[in-house]
């Protein structure tokens, strides 16, 4: 199960209990010159980070949502060279780093969570 938005929270039930988990995403608006570099900063908080699965989307100005990259550097068509992802399970940080920006990576970046450990059934 997927949720996708700029600050993402997780209800997720189990044994009675509710836990909150939330994804925050530390640049709320950036901006880059083209040829530039940046990064983007994802953390969970409620949670453990190596319970999920962590992605990177972005969001077109025509309202497209494109799949970047996963967790294990696995990136979509067209993102290899250009984007970098990278996981700090410890500190609970996911990145994601525009190596050389250019006018074709505008848009709205999304991080995302998908729970590997409970499995909601309806």
């Amino acid at each position: 199960m997927q949720w996708i938005c700029p600050l993402i929270c997780l209800m997720l039930f189990g044994e009675g209990v509710i836990s909150k988990i939330a994804l925050e995403q530390q640049e709320k608006a950036v901006s880059v010159l083209i040829g530039e570099s940046t990064t983007f900063k994802c953390s969970i908080t409620g949670g453990r980070m190596d319970d999920y699965y962590m992605s990177w989307y972005r969001k077109t100005q025509d309202n497209t949502l494109i799949f970047i990259c996963q967790e294990n550097e696995v990136c979509g068509s067209g993102f290899q060279e250009n984007f970098q992802v990278t996981i700090d399970q410890d500190n609970n940080k996911f990145t994601l780093e525009i190596i050389k920006a250019s006018m074709r990576d505008r848009g709205i970046y999304y991080c995302t969570a998908e729970n590997t450990v409970l499995q909601l059934h309806f």
